[in-house]
């Protein structure tokens, strides 16, 4: 039998965390633990953007609004419940972030930061109109 690595220990603890803390914590501490994860989730995606690849994105929280967008709009208008939004989400802002992703394929270094700040624009227009 395998030894746990301190990696696995620490996403079980984080699991367990996870699930304990609506029983155990207050409404606003619980708000406060989501506000964490969903930010530090953001920046693990631009430290594998930034961090790895070299690349400087503008509209990397464009992607992150469309998401949001995602489970507002289908609770406004078709009644969905928030956790069908949330399942939905991922896939609408990777179907948006792939159209956008084909454009931006062939862009480096400048090329691609002016480009991602000209998309994150036009996202954010397609958002307030």
């Amino acid at each position: 039998m395998r030894r746990p690595t301190p990696t696995t220990i620490g996403w079980a603890a984080a699991a367990v965390v996870a699930l304990a803390a609506p029983l155990l914590a207050t409404e606003r501490q619980v708000y406060l633990l989501m506000s964490v994860l969903v930010l530090a989730v953001f920046a693990t995606s631009f430290n594998l953007l930034l961090g790895y690849t070299g690349l400087v994105s503008f509209a990397h929280a464009a992607y992150y609004g469309v998401g949001a967008y995602t489970v507002a709009l289908l609770a406004l208008h078709f009644g969905a419940s928030p956790t069908l939004g949330l399942v939905l989400a991922p896939f609408v802002a990777g179907a948006v972030a792939l159209l956008t992703g084909l454009v931006a394929l062939r862009a480096t270094r400048l090329y691609f930061a002016l480009l991602t700040l000209a998309l994150g624009q036009l996202l954010f227009l397609v958002a307030f109109q």
